[in-house]
């Protein structure tokens, strides 16, 4: 007897893997629908028809399931499938000819791009219902295709032998589509009452909402009523008083904005009075010229006057993705990832073109006189506006999970509420938004398989930094608006009290001099009160005289009778006033104490502000110390580490060799800190003479070991015409420190995008000059306009203090720091030049 042939091992499937795949990747009924719609889209369908039953029979709705309760219908007009495509991709899991297509570039004969590639629609189908039949034909077929599916089927056994119902039906004309039929409603109660209404506003979410064009329409029914999807109309978003725009052109980010005069008004009734009074009289042009002025410290370059009518100003801003710090790169080559090697020339990793729209409103207070048709009380739109609240991401047309959707706030405006450059920024309750990309030009942003955001990636991290980009445009300007609004008011405040352009001094011994003025008046005020008292009694006493007098001359008795009755009137009013004045004059003797306080809390104020100046310096340095103490720490770690894999067996010369490492890492900490000592608080009051070409040299040795980690050279080179100083060394450190920390910023990113080869720090000086530049690509034009102003930068995360304290700590020291003109061979300024005119040792 031959020997027994045994079967080969092999992988086997269970049933059950589609509900979990059904389970995990589709996570409620909208997803699930919406899988379905996404089919129509990809299949060219002009329109997709969606119908939902709770309650009724399927009925002659359905082959083999009639007497299924609740069903819901998806019907579209699309190309359809044959025989083949059923097999091959609508019945084989996972499959999908759509994957092939967006990675070939391909697109539908319509010129669409598969929104859909990971063959999730039928088997999200079984969060809606326990069956699921469709019937589809194509145009040029004769033959209508039949497929029905129980998902019970599927709870046990291997996959390949689960039920599949199966007919094929002629048909007579040549129309194409799908009908797809979802019975036995696995949660009917989702669709009734008040969940019908919270599932029917997030499907409005998810269905492109806003007023322009669709991809295709959308139509649903629920127990036989119509229900219209959420539409946000122009003349809805036009009543926002800021308006943003932004687009992404695969290389440049543009970022526009407008301004109603309302985007000042805060709903107060002083704020109303106030803005009255400055910006509706005049459209806001006296306000406009404030703000862009040169001298004004609040100056906003960027805004523009709008002469349309409702608007007051708008601006423009643009940066390119090149130019942003911490964007990412990849390897370049076919399909690049994180995994390309060291020695691979780098790119970066670009998200493909996008663009969108922010509009920000106010909750009260809002224009609704072109809404009466829609609103007809304030309350109505906020509630509205509450529905329709976020920044949505849409991927043709259809909306991506979670951004923007149940409160996501995914660009974190809600953040920065509180924080300085951010307090007048955009808030998340009180902005509608998109996002709009495209499944051919961002085919980099892939979804996530649970459809829960993008796979994270090179690309979708530069998709995310480009857009809080956008935001910190919008809220920069926001800023400048508002704040420099605020400044005006109170500049025209003292105009009005005729105490404008005087300073804060000015103003203290205005304060003094009245109280002056009032103790010199009390006291004759007290006399004129005493000697009108008097004169009273006298003309009351006359009074009395006249009426006892003879009625010989009565005209003249009755005139002289009215005259002092009058003349008693204005003396007990004078009186009276006095009465008033008397506790005022009291009041106001106290302003010249008043003036005293409010001096030493000036003064106080002012020693704050530089010592905050310093204080943010020093962070500036103490985090450059913590940055390098990490970079000992871990390299002490990792020699330790080694030390460890040579005691065993124990060796003398690696213990000798890690206690030499250890003394030379705690020498490093002790110059490090040195470094900081100058800086400290004990230190900065003490003012040094400094010799500019030892103290850049001394800055030279400090930083070389950090610099050559980075590839980055400093020099301190010619022309160098040494000069003194007298400044406090701590103070001087800080503010190159600030200088040098951003041009290894700059250089390390410039090298690692392989936009230089080499790159150096240089130093020259010519008394009472030092200019300071480096070999990068030098200053983003979108900044080198207001690089000294606070909350400026181009930095990812960045605060944009650096070199705002490095100006304000040489301006009290009676110096300037500046950007020449001068540009680089990228057309950029580059050198900053440091006037020591105010500092110079005698």
């Amino acid at each position: 007897m031959g020997p027994s042939k045994e079967r080969q091992p092999r992988f086997e499937i269970d049933a059950r893997v589609v509900y979990q795949l059904g389970e995990e990747l589709i996570s409620d009924e909208v997803q699930a629908l919406l899988e379905l719609i996404k089919n129509s889209y990809d299949a060219d369908a002009d329109y997709a028809n969606i119908t939902v039953v709770t309650r009724e029979l399927a009925g002659d709705n359905s082959l083999h399931f009639p007497k299924s309760v609740g069903y819901i219908i998806v019907e579209d007009d699309g190309v359809g499938m044959d025989r083949d495509e059923i097999e091959t991709a609508w019945l084989t899991i996972s499959a999908s000819p759509k994957r092939q297509m967006k990675a070939e570039g391909r697109t539908t004969a319509k010129g669409r791009t598969p929104v859909g590639d990971k063959g999730l629609g039928r088997l999200g189908s079984q969060r809606l219902g326990r069956n699921i039949e469709m019937w589809t034909t194509k145009a040029e077929s004769r033959t209508e295709w039949y497929v029905g599916i129980d998902w019970g089927d599927f709870a046990a056994g291997v996959l390949s032998e689960a039920p599949v119902r199966w007919k094929a039906t002629g048909k007579r004309d040549h129309r194409s589509g799908t009908r797809i039929i979802v019975s036995d409603l696995r949660s009917p109660q989702e669709w009734e009452g008040k969940a019908q209404d919270r599932l029917v506003r997030k499907l409005s979410e998810i269905i492109f909402p806003f007023g322009e064009v669709r991809p295709f329409e959308v139509y649903v029914s629920i127990n036989g009523r119509r229900v219209e999807l959420e539409r946000i109309t122009e003349a809805i978003l036009d009543v926002a008083p800021m308006q943003f725009r932004f687009r992404f052109d695969g290389d440049t980010l543009s970022t526009t904005g407008r301004y109603r005069p309302t985007a000042l008004l805060e709903p107060t009734r002083h704020a109303r009075s106030q803005f009255q009074r400055l910006i509706q009289q005049d459209r806001g042009a006296g306000f406009y010229s404030y703000l862009v002025g040169k001298d004004n410290r609040r100056a906003a370059p960027v805004l523009e006057w709008d002469d349309e009518p409702g608007w007051f100003a708008s601006f423009s801003q643009e940066y390119s993705l090149n130019d942003l710090g911490e964007v990412e790169l990849v390897g370049t080559g076919e399909l690049r990832d994180e995994r390309a090697g060291d020695d691979s020339a780098q790119e970066i990793a670009n998200p493909g073109p996008f663009h969108g729209r922010i509009h920000s409103f106010g909750y009260r207070g809002a224009d609704l006189s072109g809404l009466e048709w829609v609103f007809d009380k304030q309350a109505e739109f906020s509630l509205f506006l509450g529905r329709i609240a976020g920044i949505r991401v849409f991927r043709d047309g259809f909306g991506m999970r979670p951004f923007g959707i149940d409160g996501n706030d995914w660009l974190d405006l809600g953040s920065g509420w509180t924080s300085a450059p951010s307090f007048y920024g955009l808030r998340p309750r009180n902005v509608v938004g998109y996002v709009a990309l495209s499944a051919e030009r961002n085919r980099r942003l892939q979804e996530a398989t649970d459809r829960e955001g993008f796979v994270e990636s090179p690309y979708s991290r530069n998709f995310l930094l480009l857009m809080r980009q956008v935001v910190k445009s919008i809220n920069d300007t926001n800023t400048r608006l508002r704040r420099g609004y605020n400044e005006y008011a109170k500049m025209r405040a003292q105009e009005e009290l005729g105490i404008a352009g005087e300073s804060t001094d000015e103003v203290v011994a205005e304060m003094r001099r009245a109280s002056r003025a009032v103790q010199r008046l009390e006291p004759r005020v007290t006399e004129s009160r005493t000697g009108l008292d008097a004169l009273s009694s006298e003309v009351t006493s006359l009074q009395n005289v006249v009426a006892r007098a003879p009625a010989r001359q009565k005209r003249e008795q009755e005139a002289a009778t009215r005259a002092l009755g009058e003349i008693d009137a204005a003396l007990r009013r004078a009186t009276g006033l006095l009465a008033e004045i008397e506790p005022v004059l009291a009041d106001a003797k106290r302003l010249g104490n008043m003036a005293d306080i409010l001096q030493a809390d000036l003064t106080l104020l002012r020693d704050q502000i530089v010592q905050f100046s310093e204080l943010a310096g020093l962070g500036l340095t103490a985090e450059a110390l913590s940055h390098e103490i990490s970079i000992i720490a871990d390299r002490l770690a990792a020699r330790t580490r080694a030390l460890l894999k040579e005691l065993d067996p124990p060796v003398d010369p690696g213990v000798v060799a890690f206690t030499e490492h250890v003394h030379t890492a705690v020498g490093r900490l002790r110059k490090q800190l040195r470094h900081l000592d100058p800086s400290m608080r004990y230190a900065r009051e003490k003012h040094d003479r400094i010799t500019l070409r030892a103290f850049f040299d001394d800055l030279r040795d400090f930083y070389s070991d950090r610099f050559a980690r980075k590839n980055i050279k400093m020099i301190v080179g010619e022309p160098f015409q040494d000069f003194a100083i007298t400044m406090n060394r701590g103070k001087l450190t800080q503010i190159v420190d600030n200088i040098l920390l951003n041009a290894e910023y700059w250089l390390s990113e410039d090298l690692r995008k392989q936009a230089i080869s080499e790159a150096s720090i240089i130093v020259r000086a010519k008394a009472p000059m030092v200019e300071i530049y480096d070999t990068g690509r030098g200053v983003s034009p979108s900044v080198e306009h207001h690089l000294f102003e606070p909350f400026v930068t181009t930095k990812p995360g960045g605060r944009g203090l650096g070199l705002f304290i490095a100006r304000q700590l040489l301006d009290s020291s009676g110096c300037v720091i500046s950007l020449l003109p001068d540009r680089n061979e990228f057309n950029r300024r580059y050198i900053f030049r440091i006037d020591f005119t105010g500092a110079l040792h005698d």
